[in-house]
């Protein structure tokens, strides 16, 4: 990339304006070990908790790379869909899975289906910020189409929805490392615009 000219772009805009890039992103998802109240969940997972209005239905879910997911009051697949596209202020939820389908267990999953299979095998749905979409995508379709217990569903949207709540909070752990420091989160806002459905 040294030749490339957006990473060119980027890395003179650095140097002419001191700025250094810190990349803080996995550290942050292992917010429990920097003295979070709950050792169950992360500070993003936690923070989309709080965005989706979820915390009384969270629950530690055994085993995958997310060990926590929700238990709601049982909802059809379209009304949690729509919930969660309106909670998070994005239009780009895609949903795999019977629009009328009762959810009453939903799974947080990660980026890979290998380290999605424990959520994909105990939750009715899953929901997930950006997956890859030939494997995770193709898994779910062929469960529902072979009729097996679950999972019965997917939710998608963008790792952005997923993690700008989180990073929202980060400013107010790290201003007291940093004392005297300006220390501030600029939203990165939805990565896509959606075209229109087509009106009759």
């Amino acid at each position: 990339l040294e030749s490339d000219p957006v990473f060119v772009a980027k890395r003179r805009f650095c140097e002419e304006n001191g700025l250094v890039v810190w990349r803080f992103h996995d550290h942050w998802h292992r917010g429990w070990m920097i003295g979070r109240p709950d050792p169950n969940i992360d500070p993003i997972l936690g923070e989309l908790t709080k965005k989706l209005g979820w915390e009384k239905y969270l629950v530690r879910m055994e085993g995958g790379g997310c060990r926590c997911g929700y238990e709601i009051p049982p909802a059809r697949l379209k009304d949690v869909a729509r919930h969660v596209r309106e909670r998070l202020g994005t239009r780009d939820v895609r949903v795999i899975g019977d629009p009328n389908l009762m959810v009453k267990r939903i799974g947080n999953a990660g980026h890979q289906l290998k380290e999605d299979l424990d959520r994909l095998r105990d939750a009715d749905v899953v929901m997930v910020g950006e997956t890859e979409e030939f494997d995770m995508f193709h898994y779910v379709r062929d469960a529902i189409s072979l009729g097996a217990p679950q999972p019965k569903g997917l939710i998608i949207f963008t790792h952005n929805r997923l993690e700008e709540w989180g990073m929202e909070a980060l400013p107010g752990w790290l201003r007291p490392l940093v004392p005297g420091l300006s220390v501030e989160h600029l939203a990165s806002g939805n990565p896509y615009w959606v075209l229109p459905e087509k009106t009759v």
